[in-house]
């Protein structure tokens, strides 16, 4: 028998011990899933422990996850089976232009109002930051050559990350047409799910969400209306997710040198500034992601690195 009768029949056995497995139960946002749980054990331990281990979730028959949405668990169960999974559509908002322009009016001083009693003494507003970086009042190194967007973006989808599965070869993601296409909602789904797997020790399911989103992200062009989408992302991944040793796997460093790509349309946008003046995108990070747009280089400097620009003074 040859190497390749061996591995198919190998596969055949999987397949059957699979789907020969009982099936367990999850609730998800008051929605059953029903998964064999031999194929939950092959791709979690965590989640295998919770249900081979006499935790009470074993003994039950069922695990109620209220750490994760139906909708991600639902991408979760997909790829166990398939290897492979879809993200969130976009949305098509309605064209502001159709609102009254006193309903406008009214929001844009609210608004305005609201972002004035919101400053404080602790932190510059993020329009500064945009002058700090187009002057060189902080006398930059001359070594510092600022390189164009398009050389940042071309280096941005020159990066890899590769999945581990054999069958997740698929076209590269839909690339948006319109500033009225929301977006939030499908870098979400794949980011949540790197969440998941993150959380439940997936590592071939974390780096396919890491790869879906790189490529998504790579086909996005970032209008200015549509930075909020962008913006909803940062806050998600700081919010939930922790420093990762491995860089070339963490999803902060593949948003840190997105941002470096589109920092100019970023900079200039208001909900974007919000999310540096709340600290929902940490100054570090922030400064970090600074010097290497100014800097030109693609390759972010440590974040220790950080205090050599002039204006660490404003961390």
């Amino acid at each position: 028998m040859d190497c390749n009768s061996r591995e198919e029949l190998a596969r055949v056995e999987l397949i059957r011990n699979v789907f020969n497995s009982p099936l367990y139960k999850f609730i998800v946002d008051g929605i059953d899933f029903f998964i064999h749980s031999e194929i939950v054990s092959m791709h979690s331990t965590p989640l295998d422990r919770m249900i081979n281990s006499g935790m009470l979730e074993s003994q039950q028959g069922y695990a109620v996850l209220e750490d994760v949405d139906k909708g991600t668990f639902a991408r979760f169960v997909h790829w166990a089976y398939s290897g492979a999974y879809h993200g969130a559509d976009y949305v098509i908002e309605v064209d502001e232009s159709e609102c009254s322009d006193s309903a406008r009016v009214a929001s844009n001083i609210r608004q305005d109002s609201q972002r004035e009693s919101d400053q404080g003494d602790t932190l510059p507003g993020y329009r500064e930051w945009s002058r700090l970086v187009d002057t060189d009042k902080y006398c930059w190194p001359e070594s510092w050559c600022p390189a164009s967007r398009a050389q940042f973006k071309d280096c941005f989808k020159l990066s890899t990350y590769e999945s581990l599965h054999p069958f997740t070869c698929r076209p590269l993601p839909r690339a948006n047409a319109s500033s009225l296409e929301n977006y939030s909602s499908v870098f979400l789904s794949h980011v949540r799910l790197y969440a998941f797997a993150d959380k439940y020790d997936i590592h071939a399911l974390k780096m396919l969400a890491l790869k879906q989103l790189h490529l998504t992200l790579s086909e996005f062009t970032l209008y200015p209306q549509r930075v909020q989408d962008v913006v909803q992302v940062i806050k998600y991944v700081w919010k939930v997710t922790g420093v990762e040793l491995d860089k070339g796997s963490s999803i902060r460093e593949l948003l840190r040198r997105y941002i470096c790509v589109e920092f100019d349309v970023l900079i200039s946008e208001d909900s974007f500034g919000q999310c540096l003046e709340d600290r929902e995108l940490p100054m570090a990070d922030f400064l970090m992601i600074a010097e290497t747009r100014v800097r030109g280089s693609p390759n972010p400097p440590d974040l220790q690195d950080a205090d050599r620009l002039g204006i660490h003074f404003l961390s």
